[in-house]
């Protein structure tokens, strides 16, 4: 979890800091940055649960989750693409 999207005005706010650091320290490292996850209150109730997000329900349509969906889209393709050797 990377950032808060607020609902009214949209803006990403950074609540741990810039991302540059790590951006900077995965090229060094020669890694590839999977995503930046915006902070979700549902997955961190799940967590808190021990309940699997996945499993819980997702609603498309509650704020943030597109950013929350194209992420793991992203990763996963990474992930299969890195299988396909």
């Amino acid at each position: 979890m990377s950032h808060y999207i607020c609902e009214s005005c949209t803006t990403p706010h950074y609540l741990f800091g810039s991302t540059d650091a790590f951006h900077t320290a995965a090229k060094e490292l020669e890694l590839r940055v999977l995503g930046e996850l915006p902070l979700v209150p549902r997955i961190s109730e799940a967590s808190d649960r021990g309940a699997p997000f996945m499993l819980t329900g997702l609603n498309p349509a509650e704020p943030n989750m597109k950013k929350v969906q194209e992420t793991m889209r992203e990763v996963a393709d990474g992930v299969i693409g890195a299988l396909a050797l």
